[in-house]
């Protein structure tokens, strides 16, 4: 992944493109001596994304050695105090040890 994400660096970064563009160009990479299949377009990313994820090393490096971890957190009654459900709380550890928040996790617009 590393090598594809530097890969769309080296090729995009020498022109500046708005927004409109990044959203409007897609990437796909196949492997040496591949032919190109119909259903390989699926693959596809905008450029937009690819820059996301270049400009994040934090985030692929999350996702490439699975570093998510999801903390349970009571939801109380407070009447009683007692748990009434558990609210699902899903973070990515970067290489330091600090979480990731959910909306820089999950933000791949």
């Amino acid at each position: 992944m590393k090598q594809k994400i530097s890969t769309v660096f080296r090729v995009f970064s020498t022109q500046p493109y708005s927004e409109i563009e990044q959203e409007g160009i897609h990437v796909l990479f196949l492997k040496k001596d591949e032919t190109l299949k119909f259903s390989a377009l699926s693959n596809t990313k905008t450029l937009k994304k690819w820059l996301f994820l270049l400009n994040n090393v934090d985030f692929i490096n999350i996702f490439e050695n699975k570093s998510l971890t999801t903390y349970f957190q009571p939801i109380l009654e407070l009447n009683n105090m007692q748990i009434k459900a558990y609210e699902c709380l899903t973070r990515g550890v970067k290489a330091d040890g600090n979480l990731m928040a959910p909306n820089l996790l999950l933000n791949l617009q």
